[in-house]
């Protein structure tokens, strides 16, 4: 009697076992799927969400800067019957505070596509370049430019402000040099 109640019980784990790998499929499809509408560039979007098994249960984990996307996907999840633990990082980071703007504070700061100072450089902000902060990760801030492009810049080139230094700095009146060169006296 105990050698059937042993193997019941092995045929019960594996059933289980079985059906949690089948639902983490279904989620990465889900999250794969999610990622090409709203984030199929990484360079303009970051939706980087995975799934994994933690004990019994199944954990979205990562980050992303698309709520609209996370929404989508939990929905996605949940008409599929799966139970979900959300871990994912909205972007930008919490820590940031309200300092989520930066304002470029040198004349060309180099943007980077990772937080070192050898990384492929992935674009270009002039001065006085308004972005978003989407996190910060040593002498490094995650920004968005203007034209979408995510990438990283050095602390030295932007000031973090919030939202309202950022609209008295937008509301003052700006000096634009056109000139090829000239002297600042102040």
């Amino acid at each position: 009697m105990k050698i059937k109640w042993i193997l019941f019980l092995i045929l019960i784990s594996f059933l289980s076992l079985n059906a949690q790998s089948k639902y983490m499929n279904r989620v990465s499809d889900i999250i794969k799927e999610v990622k090409t509408k709203y984030a199929p560039d990484k360079r303009v979007a970051l939706f980087d969400v995975d799934v994994k098994k933690e004990k019994k249960n199944l954990v979205l984990f990562g980050e992303t800067n698309v709520p609209e996307a996370m929404v989508e996907l939990m929905e996605k999840v949940k008409s599929q019957k799966i139970k979900v633990k959300d871990e994912v990082i909205l972007l930008p980071e919490e820590k940031l505070g309200d300092q989520t703007f930066g304002i470029v504070n040198v004349s060309v700061a180099n943007v980077r596509s990772q937080p070192k100072h050898p990384a492929e450089l992935a674009t270009q902000a002039l001065l006085g370049t308004i972005v978003k902060i989407l996190k910060q990760k040593s002498d490094f801030y995650l920004i968005q430019t203007p034209d979408g492009y995510i990438s990283w810049v050095d602390d030295d080139g932007i000031i973090t402000v919030n939202r309202e230094q950022l609209n008295d700095w937008d509301s003052n009146p700006q000096i634009i040099y056109l000139k090829d060169y000239g002297f600042a006296y102040s």
